[in-house]
């Protein structure tokens, strides 16, 4: 929907949050909008999969907004191999989503949690990720497992047992980082060299790609982002050699689905119909998986940032017995988002004089190179015409702007900002000022500076305390702070709570340190910790996993066994032996093993 130079001073850009009512019109391929679901969506089981309805507005629910409450103590501890979660200094921020997660459950389901925390007294319940960014998941999991221990008496215990990143030199800082934080068995150089053996940057050689109950996975998607104007290349079934990135990763993550047959899959990326087309077709493709997709937005499940994102979560149903239907899950979901508490930006911000803020500002300062306007400079000077004829009131003029910005109390921080950002940011103030009777340095909100002006930024003070999506290359600043939002905060801002380390030695036994500019990039392209959080605890209190197989000696073996991949005992020519009798699924008048629901296969 095309909005006037004037207006996108005044109104918020449809992909962010909105100033007044929702509009009816809804871009077909990046609809966001939220409904009640329909009924009579197609319905289709293609290689026992349930398969989800490609109808924009079907079958999508409204999570809510939860209401405010009083905030509860965090947990300080955790068993298991997690590090320490106790807060990051100089912040109040605390992982209270994770109890609500535990509220919101019956009591069957909490003692399905209980028994699945009893398999793992004498293995624990390994986990992978592949291009997962910061791994979120590890993160909700320590979360998760402290609370089931505190509210639950279970003790659940993880292992990580590998992580890999993007391909090329984009992923050495999220390998260091990952290496540093999440301690994985194995390190992974490229997810797409990776068959059965992959290449381990801790043992320098080849290993064999482990097999794991849990595997999480995210795939590049700046190859089909809405902000790349050439040369994009949107996902596809079919894996060529002129694919892009997008393609590359999300199909290596699906190579090792269809090889390791994790007991549990969870995809993530950014809402678009095609993306959702595409790995459910994949998925479809593998025998034995039932597939469900969730759409939900993260400042539903406490925290101030604003993601939407698509996850995709697979059941493999060999390994995996279902005892809540699937058309119940989102539900579940909805009734943890609606019982955390609103999360504050406040929290989320550390002292201006915080270590990590004035590094970030040192940063800025060091790397600030003024690349000139482009064509931008006629941009503004648009906005500023149209504003004057709206409004008869004339702006600034650029130099103007930036020496009374500059000047106002406690603003010389955003020196460090180019003139081109400054401009953006005092021409939103102006606005908001001039129009909306509006002084933002008084409030909470959150403004980015490196989109173009003609892109709209929020303003309206029922949005205070939230921010717009974050991305990895982009500038946020907080009027009240004055001052951009460094990389710890942005952590903070996306449920990574716990202190995160940030100086070692990484896999390739070489002395990284992770920068604020680097967490920046890392808090842009990661999931979302809490919705993550409810994810999990949705599937780990609806499904039960199996038991693992008593070992089979090779004197009981009739025909032969496979025993951590190596064949033993007779001649493996014929495997009549290895064929699985396999649980059906519980039967009742809302789901089979052998009908997909709609309910099943919706959107959130």
């Amino acid at each position: 929907m095309a909005v006037s130079d004037a207006e996108s001073l005044l109104h918020d850009d449809a992909d962010s949050l909105s100033l007044g009512s929702p509009s009816s019109e809804h871009d077909d391929t990046d609809s966001l909008s939220l409904g009640s679901p329909s009924s009579d969506g197609a319905k289709s089981v293609l290689g026992g999969c349930e398969e989800v309805n490609m109808t924009v507005r079907e079958g999508i629910y409204d999570v809510g907004m939860p209401s405010s409450s009083q905030l509860h103590d965090g947990v300080s501890s955790c068993p298991g191999s997690f590090p320490s979660l106790g807060a990051t200094r100089g912040c109040s921020v605390k992982p209270v989503w994770s109890e609500a997660t535990v509220l919101a459950l019956s009591s069957a389901q909490k003692e399905c949690i209980r028994q699945n925390a009893s398999l793992t007294a004498s293995a624990a319940f390994k986990v992978g990720s592949d291009c997962s960014g910061s791994d979120a998941v590890w993160e909700a999991l320590g979360h998760l497992t402290a609370r089931w221990d505190s509210m639950l008496r279970c003790h659940c215990h993880f292992q990580k047992e590998f992580c890999s990143e993007h391909p090329g030199k984009e992923g050495n800082t999220p390998r260091s980082f990952l290496f540093l934080n999440s301690k994985p068995r194995v390190m992974f150089r490229d997810m797409c060299d990776r068959k059965s053996t992959g290449f381990c940057s801790i043992s320098h050689g080849r290993v064999a790609v482990p097999r794991v109950d849990l595997y999480s996975a995210g795939w590049v998607c700046r190859d089909d982002s809405n902000a790349r104007f050439v040369n994009r290349r949107p996902v596809t079934v079919s894996l060529s050699d002129s694919a892009g990135d997008s393609t590359r990763t999300l199909h290596s993550s699906m190579d090792y689905i269809r090889s390791a047959r994790p007991s549990i899959a969870i995809l993530e990326n950014t809402v678009k119909k095609s993306n959702i087309r595409v790995a459910v077709t994949l998925l479809h493709q593998i025998p034995r998986y039932a597939v469900v997709v969730f759409k939900a937005n993260s400042r539903s499940f406490n925290t101030c940032a604003s993601r939407p994102r698509m996850y995709i979560v697979a059941i493999n149903l060999d390994s995996i017995t279902i005892t809540t239907p699937l058309s119940t899950w989102a539900s579940i979901l909805s009734s943890m988002s609606s019982g955390m508490p609103t999360a504050e930006m406040k929290n989320c911000l550390l002292p201006d004089d915080h270590p990590h803020v004035r590094q970030f500002l040192q940063e800025l300062k060091g790397a600030l190179v003024d690349r000139g306007w482009g064509k931008c400079k006629k941009l503004h000077e648009r906005s500023r015409q149209a504003f004057y004829r709206k409004y008869d009131v004339r702006l600034p003029g650029v130099q103007g702007l930036r020496e009374t910005i500059l000047s106002m109390p406690g603003h010389k921080d955003l020196s460090v900002l180019t003139p081109r950002q400054l401009d953006i940011y005092g021409l939103h103030l102006q606005a908001a000022k001039i129009v909306l009777g509006t002084r933002l340095e008084k409030h909470d909100m959150v403004i980015d500076v490196t989109n173009n002006i003609t892109l709209a930024a929020c303003k309206h003070l029922g949005r205070s305390g939230t921010s717009p999506c974050l991305l990895r290359t982009h500038q946020y600043i907080h009027t009240g702070r004055a001052r951009p939002i460094c990389g710890t905060e942005r952590m903070l801002m996306q449920g990574f709570s716990r202190p995160l380390i940030l100086a070692g030695t990484d896999s390739e036994g070489k002395r990284v340190q992770i920068s604020q500019r680097d967490l920046c990039s890392l808090a842009g392209d990661t999931m979302s910790v809490p919705v993550m959080g409810g994810l999990l605890a949705v599937v780990f209190s609806c499904c039960l996993f199996k038991p693992p197989p008593s070992p089979v000696s090779v004197e009981d073996a009739e025909e032969g066994v496979l025993l951590d991949g190596t064949w033993v005992g007779k001649d493996p020519s014929g495997r009549r032996g290895l064929s699985t009798v396999v649980d059906q699924l519980p039967m009742d008048s809302s789901h089979s093993s052998r009908r997909s629901s709609s309910d099943a296969e919706s959107l959130l």
